[in-house]
Order: structure tokens, then sequence, then C-alpha cells
């Protein structure tokens, strides 16, 4: 819960941390929502585009590990 900015605006998290806040897909989420809210300036391109990229990234990489470990389940009925 401490990952995503649920109960604070990224703009209170100091800059050197950004990067790890780059890397949650959430963050760009929880901000436009905020945005939408009217309580906080909504995401920037940049959060909004490596956001999109990790959450891709994790799909793709999660269809592949699926796609492997198939071949050892067992369906032998």
């Amino acid at each position: 819960m401490l990952a995503s900015p649920i109960f604070y605006p990224v703009a209170l998290v100091e800059h050197r941390f950004n990067g790890w806040l780059l890397l949650n897909p959430m963050t760009a989420v929880l901000e436009g929502e905020r945005w939408s809210l009217g309580i906080g300036a909504g995401p920037s391109l940049t959060f909004v585009l490596v956001s999109a990229a990790v959450t891709l990234t994790l799909a793709i990489s999660g269809l592949v590990y699926f796609h492997h470990s198939t071949r050892d389940f067992v369906d032998e009925g």
C-alpha cells in the first residue's frame, strides 16, 4: 500500500524516488483519478507512458510464462 500513492500525492515524494514510482503502473491511474476529482494536477506524460510500458511488459511476460508452464500441467482425466 505504501508503494502506490494512495494516501499521498506524487508531489509530496522526493524527486529522487520518482524512478521507483514510475515502475508502479498504478501511479498514473491514481494521479489521474485525483485530477478528475479536482484534487491535484494530472499525471505527466512520462508517468503515463512508463506505466503503459511496464503494464505491457508484465502482461507479455506473464503470458509467455503461462504458455511455457502449461507444458507441465497434467490434464489426463
